[in-house]
């Protein structure tokens, strides 16, 4: 904080301990202060270590390089652990004097192969981590470091994408689980290795397995039968599991491995037709509100007994036309509401939600901008809901309708012959004098009106 920051501070600081309630002297004080002094604490220069310190972001190059042989060991740190230390900068580094700075340029990702496989060799078991983590360390020197008495260093090599199979293979049988653990999520871990962790006795390590992308189907349909179901859970979350798999699945006994299948976009037509059945009311709502669903599971959702799944279905972007069919007349006058706010919906089902006994739902056809000019007829009429939406130029409605409509007791009917582009001059100039501004305003916005 610079020296003019501190002194304002200090001065609301000692306003909030000291002010009475109401005390008007504390306000006149605190702006006679803020006024005197301004133009002082403007030419007090600031913090020098503040105006001192570079940015990260604008050191780069020879400006690095040169912090590199700085005597300060802070400032060597600070250079092998940047993100945009060269790597020749980073070579130099690897064999500084002080074992954090060689750690820090261990880990770094622009540390060249040469130099991370010197660092695999460090006396220091902290920079043999850092290496063994380093995507630029050689495979055989991956392999080395596998056997490394540092169970941390192993978990290194286990996760480092540069691992090859053997030494994947090695570390398998490894006695620490976080070794196995990483290991299995390895995405070249060869098929029998897989199907080897897939029955280790740890749980964590079969979740690992689960839970990679790169998984054999084999190694999916053994873990499909775990008798854990948090791993047949991860397996059905699993995008790469297969469809056959996925059908079994969704009648597994736990709700929530079920749950997982219902939300993964590998489920096909028949496991979702076993799921849209299923006793569990979340399991259905999440097949519900799936946007990539076929046809046929909207139309069998949309005469779910459950309201809440109705709607969901009902407020769908991609619900069928057939689904929407049957929820126009659906018992429910939510599900009713939410299906005539749908934009998507087809237009003649918004003329037949028009004529509903609901006036929430009327409305909501009225709210909605998808609503075609052809239910407007029928809308202005009605005396309970409010027309927001103001005329188009496509608006058919028609010379008689527009003078009938002009006589409404709701200025809101008033208001959209006010905005529409075909009404006559001689029912806006009568319009101009209506006791609602917001009418008089339609009629001023309006391309007919006369000067």
């Amino acid at each position: 904080m610079s020296v003019s920051q501190q002194f304002l501070t200090s001065i609301f600081d000692f306003n909030d301990r000291h002010r009475a309630p109401d005390d008007w002297r504390f306000d006149k004080e605190l702006h006679w202060l803020i006024e005197s002094f301004q133009d002082l604490s403007c030419e007090i220069e600031a913090d020098p270590v503040e105006a001192a310190a570079p940015e990260a972001d604008e050191i780069s190059g020879e400006g690095l390089w040169y912090l590199a042989m700085h005597e300060s060991v802070s400032v060597r740190q600070f250079v092998a652990g940047h993100a945009g230390t060269t790597a020749d900068c980073l070579k130099h580094l690897a064999n500084d004097r002080d074992a954090i700075v060689r750690q820090l340029a261990a880990a770094n990702p622009n540390c060249p192969g040469s130099a991370c496989d010197q660092l695999a060799g460090d006396q220091n078991l902290l920079v043999r981590r850092s290496a063994a983590g380093n995507k630029n360390t050689s495979p055989s020197l991956l392999h080395i470091l596998s056997a490394e008495r540092d169970p941390a260093v192993r978990m290194a090599v286990g996760s480092n994408p540069s691992t090859e199979a053997d030494s994947i293979r090695i570390l398998a049988k490894d006695p620490e689980v976080e070794v196995r653990f990483h290991v299995a999520s390895h995405p070249i871990c060869p098929e029998q290795t897989q199907l080897e962790l897939a029955q280790d006795e740890a749980l964590l390590v079969r979740q690992a397995v689960a839970r990679n992308s790169a998984l054999a189907q084999m190694v999916l349909i053994r873990l499909s039968e775990d008798s854990e179901p948090s791993v047949r859970r991860i397996v059905a979350e699993n995008k790469i599991t297969p469809e056959p798999v996925l059908r079994r699945m969704a009648q597994d006994p736990d709700a929530y491995v079920r749950r997982a299948v219902a939300e993964n976009p590998a489920a096909g037509l028949e496991a979702l037709i076993v799921l849209s059945q299923d006793a569990d009311i979340l399991t259905r709502l999440i097949v519900a509100l799936n946007e990539n669903r076929p046809r046929e599971i909207s139309f069998l959702l949309a005469g779910d007994k459950e309201e809440s799944i109705r709607v969901a279905i009902a407020r769908g972007e991609c619900v069928s036309a057939e689904a929407a069919m049957k929820l126009a007349i659906d018992e429910s006058d939510t599900v009713r509401m939410w299906l005539a706010r749908n934009e998507k919906i087809l237009p003649e089902l918004l003329i037949m939600l028009t004529h509903d006994l609901d006036k929430r739902v009327r409305q909501s056809v009225a709210d909605n901008p998808s609503t075609p000019d052809a239910a407007f007829d029928v809308l202005l009429r009605d005396t309970e809901i409010f027309v927001r939406r103001q005329a188009t130029d496509e608006s058919i409605i028609d010379d008689g309708t527009l003078r009938e409509f002009v006589s409404s007791t709701s200025s809101f009917v008033r208001g959209y012959v006010a905005s529409c582009p075909p009404a006559p001059t001689d029912l806006l100039k009568q319009l101009s004098s209506d006791h609602s501004p917001e009418v008089r305003m339609r009629v001023a916005a309006n391309h007919n009106t006369h000067p």
